[in-house]
Parts: structure tokens; sequence; C-alpha cells
């Protein structure tokens, strides 16, 4: 069932891509019938409504997704959105809310209900309510430029024209593309009669988008006030043929032929605008004006042609120096910056600068790439690599090759524009905006042959602009231009993403020629730091030698198992010359070098391997003093994990120890785990724990490595995944393995043997740098049962045929060191109190200024009333706390520090 679901999505899918939306929508609804669960469905089920208006099925169709997978913030926004356009701003604050419940850093749905709020009524209460809601957006992205616009808004209504401009020229700063601050900067300077300031802004918004309505006829109002009628109607026209439905540029025009005594051009105007709206009190006063005073004028006056509301004829008397426009047309569409810049950067401009740094050992890729676009049909080449493998650098790479001039002819003029995603969705706050800004950078590199596209994390074009109703996003405005070869487009993405979406849609990636871009190796790793040092010692005034430059790639690539070259290698370099020029030395040394790496990772670094040997030697005699009882399977433990952790196995990428310890409950098992995770890597939380009794059943498989694709909780982070990428080198703990499902258990298999495994959403888990601990209670008969690599004949073992009848014979021959624990004898447990459980109480109890002692009468007493070989030490840990916390509650102690005796006498503890 769940395969035949998936194959109808993805056929539902292509159809959705395709336009094809009828086939689309009956194999989606023919899911939802067979899987309500299904919630994708519902999504693109009420996309395809939006997309034709039908907002009540669409906020239906949410509901149900909702009904089903009610965690998505996103989904709670776009409904938000639906209610929001349809004016219901009580359910669309509700949604928004919910929306900031599941996601607080959500700043965008702060900024939406302070929409809500400010539409819902225009009183001053409402007013500051709103403001507040735009300061929460923006204190969490401080760049959010549509939350700045409006809290300049708020204070232009209070007339602080200071504070709003400080608020619209940072809305500016963070995002030169967005029109609207430059609006109301315009609007400010007129309100102070600085007309040219507020022309200035003007113009800046229309250079940003072409087709701004309100812009172009406020600039006509400023031109209208200065009596430069044919300014004025430049822009007043100029207006219509972007709105043609703008009934305030007709009744503006209106105003001009009527101050110009063409009463009969200004009463058709007049008429025009009521078209419009027959209810515009301003075009009904003027038309009954003009009927009373000028009814003669309007009957046999000079009639309104279509040269009277064509643009281009004022333009022309205005080039002629009537208008006295201060910025023409003509000066913004000479501009040198091409429109694909403001959303991002020209490499090639940058490699021509000298503004990025050498890029060194990837001339095969850069080879690949120059072959691909070079090719007459699919000339796309698609860049896949893991994150932090140097894909941008190897586009870089492509950049200086063209600015040196070491390519074919073909590729000497042509120039590398990289767009962001993010800055080219921001501020498309309206349906269309999005959509309007893509299509113009479509156009302009298709026009320009020598212009080249770079998007990184290409995958991110699957969805962007969809948000606002429209089921045209990014993707699908690409298609066209891509089938045709009128656009060539580098994409950059990693394997993970690629997988999880760029490869299901079949129409777009076929579109590309997909080139590996691999991880360097440690030679190639050390030409390019050696490259950046030159730079990096002239900014930050130290010098790094050859070896430190080695060291940081040895412990990277030993340490940092998560990460890949030349990113680590670099990381690192970069934070120890800013910590060594910080701490005033002028030579990078080592003992910097492995703290750094130590933030990175958590524990202490070790720069050679006689160090990391001298340390692991140290581990058994730690061990021995915080378990007792239990010598030898500690010698054990320890002998396993310092071949593994030494590299003495012949698996250099398994698990740094897979150990399985057996034995009765309450003897230390998971208390030794701790300890290994303490004195390995510092810190108890380096153990990290999975209660294996919590996956008994099969389907809690998905728990660990997540849900199928398509059912509720695939796109939650999975348990393996969240514990391994916050700590990659670890000791991690499956307690009680063999309460565990079967089929569980068979996931982990991969991981013993590989060290590694791949989650439902295609990312891969490293486990190289992690010891894994296992507990058991099966009560084996002898001590240990070793477990290498090669082949073991323990058929005859009754331990063997223990762990055979819980085990499969694949697992328990993945497993390095099978330890068994002992019972806990009664001398031994004299040591743990004295040892472990009275040095544990004094730590707590000097904290509250409490001073405990305790005699041998009173060690006696715990030992006989808490000593239970069967229960072992977690029962003599209760009867030792009980017995304190009791006998401290029963006595009312005076304030300060107290220093309290604890004895028995008669069989009662005494305490003095």
């Amino acid at each position: 069932m769940k395969n035949e679901i998936e194959s109808l999505f993805e056929e539902a899918n292509a159809h959705y891509y395709n336009k094809d939306i009828d086939n689309a929508t009956k194999i989606y609804v023919d899911i939802v019938k067979k899987e309500p669960r299904h919630y994708p469905s519902y999504e693109r089920l009420a996309l395809i409504e939006l997309a034709q208006n039908n907002t009540e099925k669409a906020i239906d169709y949410l509901k149900k997704y909702l009904k089903y997978n009610a965690q998505n913030p996103d989904i709670w926004n776009q409904l938000g959105n639906i209610y929001f356009d349809g004016k219901d701003y009580k359910n669309s604050i509700k949604c928004y809310k919910k929306t900031i419940w599941l996601d607080s850093s959500a700043f965008w749905a702060y900024y939406n209900v302070g929409l809500a709020i400010s539409e819902e009524g225009t009183n001053p209460k409402n007013q500051d309510k709103a403001k507040d809601w735009f300061r929460k957006a923006a204190r969490i992205n401080p760049e959010y430029s549509p939350a700045l616009n409006e809290l300049g808004i708020y204070y232009q209504n209070k007339y602080d024209y200071q504070r709003a401009k400080e608020f619209f020229l940072r809305a500016i700063k963070y995002d030169s593309t967005y029109k609207y601050p430059y609006f109301n900067m315009a609007k400010i300077y007129k309100a102070n009669n600085l007309n040219d300031k507020a022309k200035l802004y003007l113009n800046k918004a229309i250079k940003v988008d072409p087709d701004y309505t309100s812009a172009m006829n406020y600039l006509g109002i400023i031109y209208f006030e200065e009596e430069q009628y044919n300014a004025a109607l430049h822009y007043y026209t100029k207006s219509l043929i972007s709105n043609p439905s703008y009934k305030y540029s007709y009744y503006n025009i209106g105003l001009v032929f009527s101050s110009t005594g063409k009463y009969r051009k200004a009463y058709t105007v007049f008429n025009k605008a009521l078209e419009i709206d027959s209810k515009y009190q301003l075009a009904l006063q003027e038309k009954e004006r003009l009927e009373r005073d000028y009814k003669d004028q309007i009957t046999f006056g000079e009639e309104l042609t279509d040269a009277d509301l064509n643009p281009d004829e004022y333009k022309k008397v205005v080039a002629e120096g009537e208008g006295g426009i201060l910025f023409s047309d003509e000066y913004i569409e000479n501009s040198k910056e091409l429109f694909t810049e403001k959303f991002g950067r020209n490499i090639t401009k940058l490699a021509r600068e000298n503004a990025l740094f050498r890029i060194l050992g990837r001339d095969k890729e850069i080879n690949s790439i120059l072959e691909t676009l070079f090719s007459l049909k699919k000339n796309n080449p698609l860049l896949i690599g893991k994150a932090g493998v140097g894909k941008t650098a190897v586009v870089e790479g492509l950049a200086q090759r063209i600015a040196s001039g070491d390519v074919p002819e073909f590729f000497k003029n042509k120039e590398i524009l990289e767009i962001n995603m993010g800055i080219l969705v921001a501020g498309t706050t309206f349906r269309g905006d999005f959509e309007k800004r893509l299509k113009n950078i479509v156009e302009e590199v298709s026009k320009n042959k020598n212009l080249i596209l770079f998007i990184d994390e290409i995958h991110t074009i699957l969805g962007a602009g969809e948000s606002g109703g429209s089921n045209l996003d990014a993707a699908n405005i690409l298609k066209p231009a891509l089938a045709k070869g009128d656009l060539r487009c580098i994409g950059a993405t990693t394997v993970d993403e690629y997988l999880k979406f760029f490869q299901k849609d079949s129409a777009l990636d076929r579109r590309f020629f997909k080139v590996q871009i691999d991880e360097l190796d440690k030679t190639a790793t050390f030409d390019i730091l050696s490259n950046l040092r030159e730079k990096m010692a002239s900014h930050f005034k130290v010098s790094i030698t050859d070896e430190s430059l080695k060291l940081i790639i040895e412990l990277s690539d030993s340490e940092l198992k998560n990460k890949v070259f030349p990113d680590k290698a670099i990381d690192i370099l970069e934070k120890t010359m800013s910590r060594t020029a910080l701490r005033n030395q002028k030579i990078v040394d080592d003992e910097i070098i492995k703290n750094v790496i130590a933030d990175f990772t958590g524990y202490n670094v070790f720069a050679t391997e006689d160090e990391r040997y001298q340390h692991l030697m140290g581990l058994e005699d730690y061990l021995k003093t915080r378990c007792y009882g239990q010598n030898e399977p500690i010698a054990k433990i320890t002998s396993s994990i310092v071949a593994a952790k030494s590299k003495l196995n012949f698996g250099t990428n398994r698990p740094d120890g897979v150990i399985l310890l057996t034995g009765p409950s309450g003897v230390g098992k998971t208390y030794i785990a701790r300890e290994v995770a303490k004195y390995l890597y510092g810190n108890y939380d380096k153990c990290v724990s999975i209660n294996m009794s919590e996956y008994t059943e099969a389907h809690s498989i998905s728990k660990l490595i997540g849900s199928p694709p398509g059912y509720i909780g695939h796109d939650n982070v999975s348990v393996l995944n969240q514990l391994m990428e916050t700590n990659p080198s670890s000791v991690l703990l499956l307690d009680e393995i063999d309460k565990a499902s079967p089929e569980v258990i068979k996931i982990f298999l991969r991981i013993f043997e590989e060290g590694k495994i791949n989650d439902t959403s295609g990312k891969t888990i490293y486990f190289s740098n992690c010891t894994i601990i296992m507990t058991s209670n099966i009560i084996m008969q002898s001590g240990t049962i070793g477990f290498d690599n090669n082949k073991n004949d323990l058929t005859e073992l009754k331990e063997y045929n223990k762990l055979k009848d819980n085990f499969s014979k694949e697992f328990i021959n993945r497993i390095d060191q099978v330890v068994n624990f002992n019972y806990i004898e009664k001398e031994t447990a004299r040591e743990i109190i004295k040892n472990i459980l009275i040095p544990r109480a004094d730590q707590i109890f000097t904290k509250r200024n409490l001073l405990l002692t305790f005699d041998d009468n009173f060690i006696d007493y715990i030992l006989n009333l808490g000593y239970d070989r069967i229960k072992g030490v977690r029962n003599l840990e209760r009867v030792f706390e009980k017995s304190i916390t009791t006998s401290l509650s029963e006595k009312r102690l005076p304030s300060g520090k107290n220093s309290i005796a604890f004895t028995v006498l008669d069989n009662k503890i005494i305490i003095n």
C-alpha cells in the first residue's frame, strides 16, 4: 500500500508540474481516498484550489492536512494567509500565532500578526498592538525589511519622522530591492517640502519595480503641485500602463486637464475613474463641478485622444526641457548595474577585482563545467557534493579562469551572476511580486548570451514563491527557458537535498548535467591552506608554519568526521589564527590548535598519537577507582576501547569499539558506560543513551531512522541523526538491547560493520568516532567472550548459545567484545558505600551548608538493610538515600552551616 501511494503521488506531481491540473487533482483525490492520512496530497489540492480562487475548498484541504500533521508551521502560516486575503483577520491571527507556537523563530509570522491586527482597525490601540508584533519580528531577524518598514510607517503616522526615517533606511540597507521603504521615505520628504529628495526616492522605488504604480502616481502629484504638468501627465499616464484600472491616476489626469482649461478632456477622464468605481467621491465631486460651472466647455471642447493617455507623448516634451524631471527613464535604463545583480553578486567581476581566494585542485571539475556549458542542448551543469566540499569554490575557480582569459574564445566575455534565493523572495509580500522579479532575471540572462546564472542551494527553487497561493514556483518559471536552451544556468546542491527534492522533479532534473564534486584529499587541502595562509596572515598579523597546517589537517580529519575537506580545515585555520591574534601572539602554536578543535568537538584532543595512547592507557586505572568489584570486566573493556581508538582493528571506519555488557541488574553496566564517556571526553553528557525497551515493536524503527516519505513524521529529525549530529564523538549507550525488536536490532548491523547508516531522508549518519556500548541482563557463565573481525568457532560454548537465544548470529559476529559483569559481593558493597555513595552525598549537601559524617555503625546498618546480591547496587543506593533524607527531614536544623554526624544505636539512626 505504501509503495502504491508513493507511486501515485509521484505521478500526480509530474502532472502538477507540467500544469496538467485536472489529472493531478484526480490522482491526489484518489490518494486521500485510499490513504486519508497522506497529508502532502492535501497540501497540493489546497494549492490547486487556491490558484483557482476556490478559497473555501483550499481552507478545507489545509485543515485536513493539519488534522494529520498539525506540527507544520508553514501550513498554519499558509492558512493564515488565505484568511488574511479574505479579510478574516481573526482566524488569520489564530493561524499565525499557531505558527509562532510551533516555531518561535518564525519572524514572518510575527510580522503577519502585526499586519492582521493593523488591518482589523486603524484605532491607536490596534496600531500600538501591531507595532509590538513588528518589533518582535525585527528582534528575531534585525534585517527583516518588511517589519522595519511597518515600524517606520507607525512612527510616520505619529509624525515622528526622524524615527520613521531610521527604520526605512534600515529596511533599505538590508534589502535594497524592497520598494516600499523608498516610497515611504519620499512621503516624509514631501511632507517636509523637500521635493527633490522625494523624487530621488520615488525614482529609486521605480528602478526596483518598473511597474510600481503608486510611486509613478505620487511622482505625478509632486510635479502637479509644482505646476510641471507635462511631467505630471508623463507619470500619471505611465502608471496606467502598469495598472489600467488605477482610478487615482485617472482622477489626477482630470485635475491636470481641468487646471489647464481642457474641461472636456477632464470630464471624460473623471468618467473613466467612475467606470472603475462608481462611488469614487472625489471624481463624482469634480464631475458635478464641471457639469455645473463648465457645461458648454464639456460639450463643445477638445475631445480626449489616445495620445492624451500616452506617456511617450509627454516624455518627448520633458526631454526638450519643459518638464524638469529629476531622473528620466533613460537615466534609470542606462544604469550599468544589471537587474540580476540586485539579488546576488557578479562572481566574474569579483574575480577581475582579485576579491576572491585562489581556487586550487579543481581543474578536472572546472573543465567538466566548461564542457557542459559549451554544449548545444543540455548545457546546464548541476554540481552535487556534500556540504562544505567546495561547490561554490569551483564556480569561483571558473570565474577566475574566465577573468584571466584562460578559457576558449566562447567563454572570454562571459559573466557568472549568482542569485540568492533568500534575497529574491524577501519583500515579495503581494502575489505576483516574486514571479515578476524572477521573470525579469530570466529575460535579462536569456537576452544577454554572455550571462551565466549560478544558483547555490538550487533545490530551494522548488516551491520558492509558491506560498502566496500561486502554483507557479521558481522551478516552473525556469523550466521553459532551460528547455529552449536560452538560459545557461549552473546549480549546486548537496547529495541529500538532491535526492530529497531535486531528483523528484524529473522535468527539471533532466535539464541539468550532473557534475560530482568529491571531497578533497589531505594533499590538496594542504595546498589550499598554504594558499590561504598569506591573506589570513596579512589580516590577522599572525604567522603559521607548515607543521601547524599539517596538524590542523590531521586533527580535523580524525576528530571532525561529520564534516568534509576543505571546509573543516579552513574553519579551524581561520579560528586558530583569530584566537592567536586576540591573545597578542605572533605565531600559531599546537596548543591553540588543540583548543580550537576541542571547541568544535566538546572534548580535549591530542596533537600526537603518543599523547593519545598515554591518555587511553589511563582508562583502566580510572575505571577501577570508580567501579568496584569488576576488575576483570574493566580490563576487557579497556583493552577493546584502546585497540579501537588506536585504529588497530582492520575496519578503520568502524565505530571505536562495539561492546556488549551482560550480567544481572544493578552491577554497574550503565554506570561504567557513563564513566567511559567522562574519561574519554571530559563530560558525562557525551554518553548519549537510547532506552531500547522503547523499541519492542518492529514499526518503532521509524523513531530511529525516520518515517518513510509521505508519512507523518517524515520531516522530523530521526533519533540517531539528532544524537550523532550533536555528538559525533561520544559513547552511544544502547540500554537493554535484548528487549528491542529483532527488526530494530537489524539496523545496527551496518552501523557496527561500516560505521554509518542512511536515514529515510537520505542523510548519512556517521558512527566512526563513536564507542558503542550495549547492556543486557543476560547472565553469562564466564567473564568474557571476545569477537573480532575474523571468524570465531564458538559453537560449543554455552555462553555463545545463550547469546544465540537472544540475538542473531550476524549481530553477535559484529560485536568486538562481550563482557559479563559479576554479582556485587558484600565487601564490595561496603567499598561502594564508602567511596561512591558517601562522597556523592557530601557533594550534594555541602551546597546546602550541611557537612555530613558517617561512622562504621551507620555503614554496617546500610549494608545489612540494603545489600541484596540479586538487586545489586540500586537497592543499596535507595536505602542509603532514604535513610539520610528521612532522618534530616525529621530534625529541625538551625540556619547557617551545620555539621551532622550519622550513627546507629539499637538499630535506629541517630544524628548529632
